[in-house]
């Protein structure tokens, strides 16, 4: 039932996911509809009676956050992962949703365990479980062992846990400051954690510790470059506008290679920090820089037609999106330098095509 049960998982997953990655909304209440609260397990905190349940729009609300985070961090693909990313998701939620997503495995499996104590089903039960065939929901009838009228379900007991294997404060604890411990020693001893959640009043002040001159690094490279860009004559920088772009773009890519914690934390864990506006910040920069360079080329006699301001920043917006995806999926160095020379042909021709040059 396992290797089954986890296949199925994978299904609804998949089908959760992308409708955020794609901000379908109609998919997304279509998902969530099914996701009520389930009494048949008598699992959860609750008196095993009743429940205020989770609705459709409900449920989407307490998931409004991961339709930003899912962009952010493209390596969420696990229900285990809400918990971790969503404030507020607790045990019960994820089992609420996973106890419909298998619930005709779940009567399954109840149905063996009557038949090997020889006892009856006495009734039928109609519910909703995910279909992985059809990727989406399906209205099955089933026969049932029914109590007081009420279908009853057994869960194997690998599959019940009282707590998140890994919880948002784990994570914290885990990672975030066990990587603070490794880099910063007090008389030749890691600092307690105790003590470093004391100094830091907030997670503010621990990421400032933890990434603020990587996150300034990265930031003051791309400025630099811009601005030296800018500095140049105005007939010579159509002729190295591609050269000193790819320069930087290959300083940023080694140095986040160098420093490979410190910028997953600042692109995969920021949120809720000035930090998480990085690529935010290096995409004002670049459009102010080919406002700028749009002026240079009128300068010289060679205009470009007007760029619609929306596609312009969706554009360069995509464009350190694509770039940080090498970082934040850890692609072998040698790999990630060849995808870097193949984007800046595919941005470089782009570009000079938008501008008439």
């Amino acid at each position: 039932m396992g290797k089954e049960s986890h296949s199925i998982i994978s299904s609804f997953s998949g089908a959760f996911y992308n409708a955020y990655k794609n901000d379908d909304r109609d998919k997304k209440i279509t998902i969530l509809s099914h996701a009520h609260e389930p009494n048949a397990t008598k699992l959860g905190y609750g008196n095993g009676k009743n429940g205020k349940g989770n609705t459709a729009e409900g449920l989407k609300d307490a998931f409004q956050p991961l339709e930003e985070l899912i962009h952010k961090i493209p390596t969420i693909s696990k229900p285990a992962d809400l918990c971790i990313f969503l404030p507020g998701f607790a045990e019960d939620g994820l089992s609420d949703l996973l106890t419909n997503v298998l619930h005709d495995k779940l009567n399954e499996f109840t149905m063996q365990q009557l038949d090997k104590y020889d006892i009856i089903s006495n009734g039928t039960a109609t519910f909703w479980s995910w279909d992985k065939e059809e990727s989406n929901w399906k209205l099955i009838t089933r026969p049932a062992f029914l109590f007081e009228g009420k279908e009853l379900l057994l869960v194997p007991k690998e599959f019940v846990r009282k707590h998140y294997l890994f919880s948002a404060d784990q994570y914290f604890s885990r990672i975030i400051l066990e990587h603070y411990q490794e880099e910063n020693y007090f008389n030749g001893k890691k600092i307690p954690k105790k003590e470093i959640i004391r100094y830091y009043k907030s997670k503010e002040e621990l990421f400032e510790a933890l990434i603020g001159e990587h996150y300034a690094y990265l930031l003051n490279c791309f400025h630099k470059a811009q601005k030296e860009f800018a500095q140049l004559p105005y007939e010579r920088q159509p002729e190295v506008m591609s050269d000193i772009s790819g320069a930087c773009m290959f300083e940023m890519l080694h140095y986040a290679y160098e420093h490979l914690d410190e910028c997953k934390l600042i692109l995969c864990c920021s949120e809720g920090t000035k930090f998480s506006g990085l690529i935010d910040e290096m995409v004002e920069i670049e459009v102010e820089g080919t406002h700028a360079y749009l002026k240079v080329l009128k300068e010289l006699g060679r205009p470009s037609p007007q760029i619609d301001p929306t596609l312009e920043h969706i554009l360069i917006t995509g464009m350190f999106h694509t770039f940080f995806e090498l970082v934040i999926h850890e692609m072998p160095l040698q790999d990630a330098e060849n995808y870097v020379n193949e984007m800046r042909v595919f941005y470089t021709a782009g570009w000079m095509k938008i501008m008439g040059q």
